[in-house]
């Protein structure tokens, strides 16, 4: 992702479709839900919000862009904490305006989504939806704030693919095995071994079962 997408990238980027770093909207809603996938594309791995698409990408357009992205930004600065700085753009597309705006992945973070009842709530980028950080989700992205770098990429890796699989709940059901997790990401076995406990030891995430067939949950 770019902070200076231009038409033919934007284009080439609705051609795949909302993902973990991509969202559409046709219009410009509730504020409270767009901080919700800002806070979210910055306290994962960055992404970049479309005003003006559909779900099914096609352009719709936006009839007022100046507007527009005067109130995404005023929900970045004031619905987000800590706030984020936007600068969103008008692009056209098919002789259409949409408003876009690259969020990049935050040093600040966790960004918590501030609600009018005065509820914090931090959130993540699971797939193409934004979920209610949890846990281990939780504790990771506090610890990432307090100590630079304190998770390990494949460690990080670990947790979103567990916080998939199994959010939360009984690890009798649980399918998040250490073998399953290196054949998914195609690392090896013993590598991803040692990085299971070192987050089991920090209480992270919770192991059920022994040997081979040790399953995983977060907490």
């Amino acid at each position: 992702m770019t902070a200076r997408l231009d038409s033919d990238g934007l284009a080439e980027l609705l051609a795949e479709g909302e993902g973990r770093r991509l969202e559409f909207k046709e219009g410009f809603s509730n504020p409270e839900k767009l901080a919700r996938t800002l806070a979210a594309f910055a306290n994962t791995r960055g992404g970049v919000l479309v005003i003006g698409v559909d779900d099914a990408g096609r352009v719709r357009g936006v009839p007022r862009p100046d507007e527009v992205r005067r109130e995404l930004a005023a929900a970045a600065r004031d619905a987000v904490d800590p706030p984020l700085e936007l600068e969103p753009r008008t692009l056209e597309l098919d002789g259409k305006r949409v408003v876009v705006a690259t969020i990049e992945l935050s040093k600040r973070r966790p960004h918590a989504v501030l609600h009018a009842s005065g509820e914090r709530e931090i959130v993540v980028r699971v797939g193409a939806s934004n979920r209610r950080a949890e846990g281990a989700a939780k504790r990771a992205l506090e610890l990432d704030r307090r100590h630079a770098g304190g998770l390990a990429p494949l460690e990080k890796n670990i947790l979103a693919w567990i916080g998939a699989l199994t959010p939360k709940g009984d690890g009798a059901a649980s399918r998040a095995d250490v073998a399953s997790f290196a054949k998914a990401r195609n690392v090896g076995v013993q590598r991803a071994r040692r990085a299971f406990i070192a987050l089991e030891r920090r209480g992270l995430i919770v192991g059920y079962g022994s040997g081979s067939r040790r399953a995983y949950a977060l907490p």
